[in-house]
């Protein structure tokens, strides 16, 4: 029944969708000349041979997934790889970062005749799909189709979680579509056997198998002149209002004549003029309120930098002494801890991290991280490991050790994809000519 309204109605969407598209393409959140992969349509054609698609929604996702590739590749060079996203941002790092020949392009939107489209050009012989994307149309497309496909680093916000629990029904049906779902924790894995997957093994988060986030060496070496040994607490990931939240709690301890540096990266760089404004009063503590994306330094006397940038996270870690994990202040689930983890950093939290419980809970009893209920205990926190520095390191050397171990995840997840690789092996007969 929630199946034939759901198609029902993304079908009738259809013009208001096309207008949708060519809306975001006109605020530059989509290609504008791409603008018909996102409805299915292409000017590429398939390669010949076996073809495994993979699919990440945004940079994180396919960070995630580029270990993954790099392996399989390895193991099978003349294996086709068809990598889609659904952002601007992801698109231009898969360009860079994919291996030759494997071609890179958008997913459509939910759209059954859309999805099919995209399935009847490119006929994958499996499919990977990263964190939860639970495209309704997608997943019974494939289903009818009876491709091969697997759900890795598998999670639901809990929010998600709650909605799709109302759903449980059409949400077996859906999960049905995956051969293996393979969870980033226990926890999760519980969510989708209680919406009704038919099985789901905890495997870990492969983030943590993933290359150390790029960073821009001389760009490094002009920030750390610029700061002048001054100590750097990183707001990563932030959504409104941690920052105003942290920035006032932390605002006592930045009127000292060598005050540490609060670096401000939202999550969604876009946010940069509101915060300006935002932040605004806070230079009363003296300095400059400055931007990364106007191209400006932290000056010696500023107590704020705003690090609304895009793919620069790798910097901003390096730069900071001691992290503390946005969305995790307001009620977003927090933000994945690997990447400052494998840099060893100091790592602290807020309360909301339901989106990676288990993770920050091992990490934390392995001593890497410590999880607060507030805005002033963090900056109490904070202010007192900037003071210790014994304290920070060992901090910060646990939250590595820990995401060390992590990276075995790459292994268990070309086990856990057995079913998949087995079917592009018998794909690869297939399609052998005689």
């Amino acid at each position: 029944m929630m199946a034939t309204l759901y198609r029902a109605a993304t079908g009738l969407a259809g013009p208001w969708l096309e207008r949708h598209l060519e809306r975001r393409a006109a605020l530059g959140k989509e290609d504008k000349a791409r603008l018909g992969e996102r409805k299915g349509e292409t000017g590429i054609a398939r390669p010949s041979g076996p073809l495994l698609w993979l699919h990440g929604a945004s940079i994180g996702e396919t960070q995630s997934l580029l270990p993954l590739i790099e392996v399989l590749r390895r193991r099978q060079p003349t294996l086709q790889l068809l990598v889609t996203c659904n952002t601007v941002s992801a698109a231009s790092l898969l360009t860079s970062a994919l291996p030759p020949g494997a071609i890179q392009q958008y997913l459509p939107l939910d759209r059954r005749a859309w999805v099919e489209r995209f399935l009847d050009h490119w006929r994958p012989d499996a499919g990977v799909i990263a964190d939860s994307e639970l495209w309704p149309n997608l997943l019974l497309a494939t289903q009818a189709r009876a491709l091969p496909l697997a759900l890795v680093n598998g999670r639901l916000s809990e929010r998600s979680f709650r909605r799709w629990r109302w759903l449980r029904g059409f949400a077996r049906r859906i999960l049905g579509a995956f051969a293996v779902i393979a969870t980033i924790d226990e926890a999760q894995r519980q969510h989708f056997l209680g919406l009704g997957a038919p099985q789901a093994v905890a495997i870990g988060n492969l983030k943590a198998a993933a290359a150390l986030p790029a960073c821009d060496e001389a760009e490094l070496a002009r920030f750390r002149a610029s700061i002048a040994g001054r100590p750097v607490i990183l707001l990563a990931s932030s959504h409104e209002p941690e920052e105003r939240l942290l920035a006032t709690a932390l605002a006592p301890h930045l009127t000292a004549e060598i005050a540490p540096l609060l670096l401000v990266a939202p999550r969604h760089p876009a946010r940069g003029d509101a915060l300006l404004t935002l932040l605004r009063p806070l230079l009363a503590l003296g300095g400059k309120l400055r931007r990364r994306s106007l191209g400006g330094l932290p000056g010696p006397k500023d107590r704020i930098y705003l690090a609304d940038s895009l793919g620069e996270m790798g910097l901003w870690f390096r730069l900071a002494d001691l992290v503390i994990m946005g969305g995790s202040l307001v009620d977003k689930g927090g933000h994945n801890p690997i990447e400052p983890a494998l840099l060893g950093r100091a790592i602290l939290t807020g309360p909301h991290i339901g989106n990676f419980a288990d993770l920050y809970e091992r990490l934390a009893e392995a001593g890497g991280c410590r999880i607060l209920p507030d805005a002033p205990s963090l900056a109490s926190a904070a202010i007192a490991l900037l003071g210790d520095t014994g304290a920070r390191s060992e901090l910060a050397a646990a939250a590595q050790r820990f995401s060390q171990a992590e990276a075995q995840v790459l292994d268990r997840s070309l086990a856990a994809l057995a079913p998949i690789l087995q079917a592009l092996d018998t794909a690869k007969a297939v399609h052998v000519i005689p």
